[in-house]
């Protein structure tokens, strides 16, 4: 059965239904919990409510949650394991007409909620998508400021591709849905894997035909603390490698074979260039590669106002083919490990 405490009705009546839920999965989360609280508490979207699903945690996150009379919150417990059944359990109790979600360890601006849901009402859109920039907890060690343009060149793509109709990623810790969507939709999460619930969310809103929408906004921008060491960080993008799996769009299958390629064939020209091959072939695909890196990290870092400095995007562009074999190495050697 399940385990739930209520600042508000979970299930509220008809004439009570709110217009936005924030559905958020925590898991071993006390370090964050409180924040997290917070920033959803300054939210300026009207009858914004929270819903927090505890999911198995061992430490003291349900009950740091479960002493917050200041927000409106709906705590629940997972009947489940995993994010995503928390997610689903926390939508089933859901009676508004937008989802949003984000993580625990993610902490919202206060026209947050306000700025998603109005990019959505704009366009009548079903997935609303938004930007997550990774915040470097030591800048003095390169290997964090580079994921942090990384984060950069993963949101060009993002609004790139979801400003032209057909977007190839997304990023669960900052999402919208309408609700009667999602709620027909969640099914469509694709449980075998651990990983991805927004990305089989998207391939099944393209299945629909649904319409996207990413709110270009600076309110609508999550920033999140990133990993403090490399272990951390392969381990995190050996999850992501695990769920490509699952994927069915042959365009975002193709989408990501050509980013694959591109990084490959950076690792082979320099080999190929000192084994006697033409250099002038070799430096035109070092440089092409550069180029792409350079103009995707410039374009969001420039537009949220967050400079990355030229010789890390050069180092970026130098380590990050390497660093995208390493991932997938990684996965295949030894998986990936689940907080």
């Amino acid at each position: 059965a399940s385990t739930s405490s209520t600042h508000s009705p979970s299930v509220p009546s008809v004439s009570s239904v709110r217009a936005t839920d924030i559905i958020v999965s925590a898991k071993n989360e006390s370090a964050n919990i409180s924040k997290c609280l917070d920033s959803i508490k300054s939210q300026t979207l009207p009858g914004a409510h929270l819903i927090l699903i505890d999911d198995n945690s061992t430490d003291n996150t349900y009950d740091l949650a479960a002493a917050r009379h200041d927000v409106d919150i709906t705590l629940l417990k997972n009947t489940g394991k995993g994010k995503k059944q928390a997610l689903d359990f926390g939508i089933s109790h859901s009676n508004a007409d937008y989802i949003l979600s984000t993580d625990a360890d993610c902490f919202p601006q206060p026209r947050w909620a306000e700025t998603l849901v109005n990019a959505a009402q704009n366009v009548d859109a079903d997935m609303i998508m938004a930007p997550v920039i990774i915040k470097a907890p030591d800048k003095t060690k390169m290997f964090q400021r580079l994921w942090q343009a990384e984060s950069f060149a993963l949101i060009t793509i993002t609004a790139g591709t979801c400003i032209d109709g057909r977007p190839v990623m997304c990023n669960g810790g900052n999402i919208g849905y309408r609700a009667a969507f999602i709620k027909k939709s969640i099914g469509d999460i694709n449980g075998k894997y651990a990983s991805g619930d927004d990305m089989f969310m998207m391939e099944s809103a393209g299945r629909q035909h649904k319409r996207f929408v990413y709110a270009k906004n600076p309110d609508a921008v999550i920033r999140t603390d990133g990993v403090t060491n490399i272990h951390q960080l392969l381990n995190q993008r050996a999850r992501w490698v695990s769920k490509t799996g699952g994927y069915t769009d042959y365009y975002i299958l193709f989408f990501a074979f050509a980013i694959l390629l591109g990084n490959l064939a950076a690792i082979a020209a320099p080999i190929l260039w000192a084994c006697g091959g033409a250099w002038w072939m070799a430096l035109t695909v070092l440089l092409l590669k550069f180029a792409v890196d350079f103009a995707s990290v410039r374009v969001s870092s420039e537009y949220y106002n967050e400079h990355q400095r030229f010789i890390d995007i050069i180092a970026l562009g130098i380590v990050y083919p390497y660093y995208v074999v390493a991932a997938i190495f990684t996965f295949w050697g030894r998986g990936f490990k689940w907080k």
